[in-house]
């Protein structure tokens, strides 16, 4: 997929309505990102493969989940919502 396949995906879809309470540290830390990762720099497909490899591996520093954590919530694509989701409740 290339990066502006991508750009449109995200655009086109909303795979969640309503609204979740964050906390405002948490939130600050997740701004603080967007100066320090520069999405376009990677890659879905890779991404997504790694997140399902690495964020819920007890040996993977918090460092690295939060970014992949990061870049999954740029991408916010149906995916990365199943992921996530998948493993919250198995």
């Amino acid at each position: 997929m290339t990066k502006t396949e991508t750009r449109n995906k995200l655009n086109s879809i909303s795979i969640y309505e309503g609204d979740i309470p964050i906390d405002p540290s948490v939130h600050e830390e997740y701004i603080s990102y967007h100066g320090k990762i520069n999405v376009e720099n990677y890659d879905y497909e890779k991404t997504i493969v790694e997140g399902r490899n690495k964020l819920f591996d007890k040996t993977i520093p918090w460092e690295a989940k939060k970014k992949l954590l990061f870049l999954f919530g740029e991408f916010a694509t149906p995916e990365c919502f199943k992921i996530l989701h998948k493993r919250r409740f198995n």
